[in-house]
């Protein structure tokens, strides 16, 4: 039964991490609606009173804001859809708390990853009309993913939990499966030419393997500075004189300074934000539908579905209100996370405070915050609710 339940929840990232995207809604929205229910089933049952509902308390006022945010986007219904999948995804996320254990879920997101990659490589050979596109520069895989980019982030997430997990294994198959599990992530990510995803892999690489000689202090605060130095940078960018310099230097890595087109779509958005700077447009309510946007899309010669950059979408979509709200949750993780390493300095606590760390620098040049369906949002659900079981239990 447990092998069954563990296929099923397999089959269901698939779809929430975002995957088969392209093809409709109405996936993600029946896998939401059984995740919802299996999830009330957990709530009502005897087992679970362990569980704290009011600790819900931070991501159900997020969720009732962005279902509000229906009242004042320019098309509610895909507001509303987009509303109750991202409902379904923190839904899937509980469920997989209540399922598995820490280790369990470390472990089973590496079975994720493997799987991940088995498959989409099996589409990139036997149909590479999906599992494969060319664009203007690169061929470039993207498995069961509408867009590289997509399918890069998520086998980057999954091989820092395959690192993760054949570092803590004491079994040698396991460790052998983590290992194979990394090693086709690697190469997934590198055939996807997502330079946001090596970014990831090696960061990760580097960072985790030195757990035992980096204070995990010293990774808050460099994502602080960093995000200080990447802001400055973003607004010396219509400098002449840095702009000439900063474009030499890109050009030694095959990069410009629009970092692909993305400082010409922040510069964009930023101007839309200040005409509703309080509530925003709804959640996923300024590049759908909107004939703000669509213009701006046209004039750009392709659709864009957000601004590459995860705070201006927060405050695009949700106004500085949902952008508070949203932080007081990331807020909370980062206090409960320094809290367990404070006491439990090992491998499980370290990669508590690198994952937010990461969660954080990668929305600076993706959007990843505000996914109705992302592997990511999972990810920081489930390990938020087991630093509040494990800080419980400590106490």
């Amino acid at each position: 039964m447990k092998k069954i339940r563990d296929i099923i929840n397999v089959i269901f990232l698939f779809f929430i991490s975002g995957g088969f995207y392209s093809s409709s809604n109405i996936a993600l929205i029946g896998i939401s609606f059984a995740n919802i229910i299996i999830l009330l089933v957990s709530f009502l049952n005897i087992k679970r009173a362990k569980f704290d509902f009011l600790s819900c308390k931070y991501i159900i006022t997020f969720i009732i804001y962005i279902f509000l945010s229906c009242t004042w986007a320019y098309d509610s219904r895909n507001t509303l859809i987009n509303a109750f999948i991202f409902t379904g995804t923190v839904a899937y996320s509980l469920n997989m708390f209540f399922y598995y254990d820490e280790c369990e879920f470390i472990r089973y997101m590496s079975f994720f990853n493997l799987s991940s990659a088995i498959l989409s490589i099996f589409l990139v050979i036997f149909l590479p009309d999906i599992g494969t596109y060319y664009d203007d520069r690169f061929f470039n895989w993207r498995g069961y993913f509408a867009l590289k980019n997509g399918f890069g982030r998520t086998m980057a997430l999954g091989y820092v939990f395959s690192l993760l997990n054949f570092i803590s294994e004491k079994s040698k198959f396991r460790k052998l499966t983590a290992l194979l599990a990394m090693a086709l992530a690697v190469l997934c990510v590198s055939k996807s030419n997502s330079s946001t995803s090596l970014v990831i892999l090696l960061i990760s690489t580097v960072a985790i393997l030195s757990y035992k000689f980096i204070n995990a202090y010293i990774i808050i605060i460099g994502t602080f500075i960093s995000g200080i130095i990447f802001y400055i940078l973003f607004f010396l960018q219509n400098n002449e004189w840095f702009g000439s310099i900063a474009s030499q230097l890109l050009q030694y890595f095959n990069r410009d300074i629009t970092l692909t087109g993305r400082t010409g779509i922040w510069n964009f958005s930023i101007e839309a934000m200040k005409l509703k700077p309080l509530l925003g447009y709804g959640y996923h309510g300024f590049w759908y539908n909107n004939p703000y946007s669509y213009y701006f899309s046209m004039a750009n010669e392709f659709m864009i579905g957000h601004s590459h950059n995860g705070y201006i979408d927060l405050l695009l979509d949700l106004g500085v209100i949902g952008t508070i709200v949203f932080f007081i949750m990331i807020i909370n993780y980062v206090i409960k996370c320094l809290a367990y390493y404070k006491i439990k300095k090992h491998i499980n606590a370290y990669f508590y405070v690198f994952f937010i760390c990461l969660y954080i620098i990668i929305n600076f040049i993706e959007g990843e915050f505000l996914r109705s369906n992302s592997i990511f949002m999972v990810s920081f659900v489930c390990l938020n609710y087991y630093l509040l079981q494990l800080k419980k239990s400590i106490k």
